[in-house]
């Protein structure tokens, strides 16, 4: 344009700096207001509102505020923006100030307006308030969309509201509203979130059938409340799904069938196998889930088993807890009853299944001074036979776990 003579006016830079506001290129688009100054094209309310909604909500508020020492009036645009902003870093209280300020001046809210409130409310934890916007609107013949539905029922997620949840999501039905991914997946969040996992699994096929995908989030939402309530077999199922469709599981995804798996001994082999699945696809467990693998071994008085666990959590760099140096202290203490009563003719079953029984039910304090002691050194030498040889799980293909359950 300059190279041709042509001067950019107030309509092209607005038109320019709302592209770069569409793909969030805030640092674009205050470079162009700061240009638009410099060459003395004042901007109007249009360009402050493009600025204002690719910003931080602290650049945002400022940017509002400037616009009125400029003599230019915020209309809803300005205001549903500065509110988005406030509601994206979880700043309710500020978007409640401007939603007040907003019917203070006479400045209309639309559909967007109570949206993004409803939006701003869930993110703080504000569920009475999200649910008051949410009568508010209808009470003044603004009609919810799709968004509103989603805001609310998203809403419902930190309240116990699941029953709420569904009731919203027949009621967009009702109304011919259309619920999209973001709907279902607020749904199901709700209900897993209150373990009502029947619910969830339910919900699940109605987006099967509509061909809709869930994200991560979502699925780590079922499989928690599935594994809560104990069943197992289908965490591991939909963990199988998510590999099926694309889909990355993360630490808390394997956290909670592992989990699941764990509270009985009879599955210490499961458990582990879902830890070295989850390790060789390059998803690296926590301090929480080793710690759950080491003490379903130490139950399932798979001693050496608890302490090979302990070194791949070493060579993993992730810190050991009391937590788990105790299940290993255990897991030594009880292993070397075990060669004491085997290498002992003296010792009777009885006694020594007293002596376990006793281990396991009172602190590693009862064990005696020299068994702490044998315990300790015997946790030593593993860490230092770890860290010389640097072990690692073994190579497993991810789908080894999950695939037997399709």
């Amino acid at each position: 344009m300059w190279r041709e003579g042509i001067q950019p006016n107030v309509i092209t830079y607005g038109t320019v700096i709302c592209v770069c506001a569409r793909f969030n290129q805030w640092q674009t688009t205050l470079s162009l207001l700061e240009e638009m100054r410099q060459k003395g094209i004042a901007p109007n309310a249009i360009t402050y509102n493009s600025v204002i909604s690719a910003q931080h909500w602290m650049m945002a508020l400022r940017l509002f505020e400037e616009m009125k020492e400029y003599g230019l009036q915020p209309n809803n645009i300005t205001y549903n923006s500065a509110i988005s902003s406030c509601a994206k870093s979880s700043e309710w209280k500020l978007a409640v100030q401007l939603f007040e300020e907003m019917q203070w001046k006479g400045v209309q809210a639309d559909v967007i307006t109570y949206s993004t409130m409803i939006n701003a409310c869930e993110k703080g934890h504000q569920w009475a308030l999200a649910l008051d916007m949410f009568w508010e609107m209808q009470e003044k013949k603004i009609w919810p969309n799709v968004i509103t539905y989603s805001a609310r029922i998203s809403a419902c997620q930190g309240g116990n509201q699941w029953a709420v949840a569904l009731q919203l999501l027949d009621e967009m039905k009702y109304y011919g509203i259309r619920p999209n991914v973001i709907t279902y997946s607020a749904a199901v969040s709700a209900c897993s979130r209150s373990q009502k996992w029947q619910a969830s699994l339910q919900l699940l096929a109605e987006i099967r059938q509509l061909n809709l995908q869930l994200d991560v989030i979502a699925y780590n939402s079922i499989i928690d409340a599935v594994s809560k309530g104990k069943q197992w077999e289908v965490a591991i199922r939909l963990l199988g799904e998510m590999w099926a469709q694309g889909l990355s599981p993360d630490c808390i995804t394997y956290s909670s069938p592992i989990s699941a798996c764990a509270k009985e001994s009879s599955r210490w082999a499961l458990a582990l196998g879902l830890l070295d699945e989850m390790q060789s696809a390059n998803i690296r467990p926590d301090g929480i889930t080793f710690n759950t693998v080491i003490r379903v071994c130490e139950k399932a008085e798979q001693w050496s088993t608890a302490m090979r666990v302990l070194q791949q959590m070493i060579a993993n760099h992730v810190r050991a807890d009391m937590c788990a140096y105790s299940n290993i202290i255990r897991a030594c203490g009880m292993d070397h009853l075990s060669r004491a009563s085997q290498s002992s003719p003296a010792t009777t079953p009885t006694a020594t299944a007293a002596a376990k029984a006793e281990t396991t039910e009172t602190t590693t304090a009862r064990l005696g001074a020299l068994l702490i002691q044998e315990a300790k050194e015997s946790v030593e030498a593993s860490l230092e036979e770890c860290a010389e040889a640097s072990l690692k799980p073994a190579k497993q293909k991810t789908n080894k776990i999950h695939s037997s359950w399709h």
